[in-house]
């Protein structure tokens, strides 16, 4: 029934409401099933090629079949909020002081909902996906969620937070990119300020990772997505677009955060490669500098961005010698 398929809206508190209590809100337990049903179900329902009740066609529809940009995506980030908010009641959020084994398992779901948004919105229009707006959202829950894991490393019995904290590596890596600026910000001087400030971040996190539990900085994941971090705010585009080739077997939402600097570090290393060579280059040589699959994707980004080549452009996509 239509029942059976409700689930809690987000909404904003507003002056003169009652102020909610724990005992008000649905606890970690069903907020966690929410999650699992969001992500599970929700989320595939523009491939399985069946109609849903949630999108009954009306005057603004023409079909029951929803797509993933502009209704999915909406309809699961909403009630992610409200999961949020439910658990923020309770005490388990970025400024909380309680943690449980389910309200960590609801934020490491939000944190990998929204970084698989980052990527496969990234081509929908800025009217129907905000890309800048998403990255916040999960920059948000990620707050939460390194909020969580340390009081579960401080206050728990050390086996109950190996257990708890079982995904941490992965989810550790993912927040520390979460600090990296969000795809799609624009702004010089706005960016700059915006990135000192997520550099500042990062650095507290990693102080106090290393006072209270530096065997987390020495996960694979962590690591490579410290190297990542050092990489983004030397300029060093050669390393950065390395461990997107070390790690491209590996974690697919790491490369999915990753991804999200994509474009701030292609344009880097083609300013300096066209500093380097006024256009006198062959995209096939940018191809692995650039993290793209083939010469034709760099070349694309090539003129996208002004810059004459040695290449022309076959009518494969493939990239050959001019004469």
């Amino acid at each position: 029934t239509l029942q059976q398929l409700m689930v809690k809206q987000y909404s904003r508190s507003a002056a003169g409401d009652e102020v909610l209590h724990a005992r008000d809100v649905r606890p970690p337990p069903v907020l966690l099933k929410t999650a699992r049903y969001l992500c599970t179900y929700v989320l595939d329902l523009d491939q399985n090629g069946q109609p849903d009740p949630r999108w009954r066609d009306d005057r603004k529809r023409s079909t029951s079949m929803p797509a993933l940009v502009g209704n999915l995506e909406v309809f699961i980030s909403d009630r992610f909020r409200m999961i949020e908010k439910d658990l923020a009641v309770q005490g388990f959020s970025a400024s909380g002081f309680k943690v449980d084994h389910d309200a960590i398992r609801c934020f490491e779901m939000a944190v990998r909902y929204h970084l698989l948004m980052s990527y496969a919105c990234r081509e929908a229009a800025v009217t129907e996906f905000d890309p800048v707006l998403n990255w916040k959202m999960m920059g948000n829950y990620a707050s939460s969620l390194h909020n969580l894991y340390m009081h579960a490393r401080r206050f728990c019995d050390p086996a109950t937070a190996r257990v708890w904290c079982g995904n941490e590596d992965r989810l550790r890596s993912y927040i520390f990119l979460s600090r990296l600026p969000a795809p799609g910000t624009r702004g010089t001087e706005v960016q700059t300020s915006i990135e000192t400030g997520m550099a500042m971040s990062i650095q507290t996190m990693l102080t106090r990772l290393a006072a209270l539990c530096p065997d987390v900085l020495q996960g694979p994941r962590v690591r490579a997505a410290i190297r990542a971090i050092e990489a983004y705010y030397s300029n060093d585009y050669a390393a950065f677009f390395s461990i997107v080739r070390q790690e491209k077997d590996s974690d697919p939402l790491f490369l999915c955060a990753m991804h999200a600097q994509f474009t701030r570090m292609r344009v880097r290393a083609l300013n300096a490669v066209n500093r380097a060579y006024r256009g006198n280059f062959r995209t096939s040589t940018l191809v692995p500098l650039l993290g793209c699959n083939s010469g034709g994707e760099a070349m694309n980004i090539c003129t996208a961005m002004g810059l004459a080549t040695r290449d022309k452009k076959g009518d494969d996509g493939s990239t050959t010698p001019s004469a």
